[in-house]
């Protein structure tokens, strides 16, 4: 049968459970024995003072020494020596002979002069144009901005006339 014990006891707590008794020693739960009808066991005594040292015994033998270790990584290479005095400076060749120039080529002959072509005639005058639609008289808006110029009334997209892209005229 499983026995229900307080959660968090304080020391020397008694517990009751079954018509037997349990007191908490600070670690764990302890069975009370009771004999007879006296009365319950009294609280632990406090522990006792720990006794003197003993003397320290002799030093053992020495042990068998151990097996040798394995052998160590090989260390760095060391750095690379000064470089050795440069040598003499050997000795100069012979020049080469001078070659003999050759001999300059002959002027060649100026050619003729070509003739002077003829004049071309004068082409014929065209006839007089005729005027070609119908004029009307408007007045011009410095203002640039897209919308109706008003009946009479003309303006460009710009200012600057040769920047204009687009010119506004009222039908009307």
């Amino acid at each position: 049968m499983a026995l229900n014990f307080p959660n968090s006891p304080s020391l020397n707590d008694l517990h009751e459970e079954n018509q037997t008794k349990w007191r908490w020693n600070g670690s764990s739960w302890i069975r009370v024995v009771t004999t007879s009808t006296a009365g319950a066991q009294g609280f632990q005594g406090a522990a006792g003072p720990t006794g003197a040292q003993g003397d320290t015994g002799a030093t053992g033998a020495q042990g068998a020494a151990g097996a040798q270790g394995a052998a160590g990584a090989q260390g760095a290479a060391g750095a690379q020596g000064a470089a050795g005095a440069q040598g003499n400076t050997g000795a100069a060749g012979a020049q080469g002979a001078t070659a003999a120039a050759g001999a300059q080529g002959a002027t060649g002959s100026t050619g003729a002069q070509g003739a002077t072509g003829s004049g071309g005639s004068t082409g014929s005058q065209g006839s007089p144009g005729t005027f070609g639609g119908a004029s009307f008289e408007y007045d011009f808006s410095t203002n640039n901005v897209d919308s109706d110029p008003g009946s009479g009334t003309l303006k460009f997209n710009n200012g600057n006339l040769t920047a204009a892209t687009v010119l506004y005229i009222d039908d009307s």
